[in-house]
């Protein structure tokens, strides 16, 4: 699914309780097919550590193209026990 271009459009996503885990919202949070998300609910899953991009390696331009700009991020209900950074 995160490889597929088929949803290069989607900007509202919801995978509640679906046995979603850290590779997954990590394939999801880097895959270009999803840039255009704006809400991205993945409450009550099986999410232990969130791992953000290191915005020192890109360039303003990269940021722009490369990294998404979620309006929201639920994560609620999971057992995050790895800080972000």
């Amino acid at each position: 699914m995160a490889a597929s271009t088929a949803f290069s459009h989607l900007e509202y996503l919801k995978l509640k309780n679906c046995g979603l885990g850290n590779t997954g919202l990590t394939a999801i949070l880097s895959s270009y097919g999803f840039r255009r998300l704006k809400v991205l609910i993945v409450s009550k899953n099986q999410i232990t550590k969130v791992e953000a991009p290191d915005e020192s390696t890109y360039s303003k331009a990269a940021l722009k193209r490369e990294v998404m700009e979620l309006s929201l991020l639920d994560l609620r209900e999971n057992q995050i026990t790895t800080q972000i950074k």
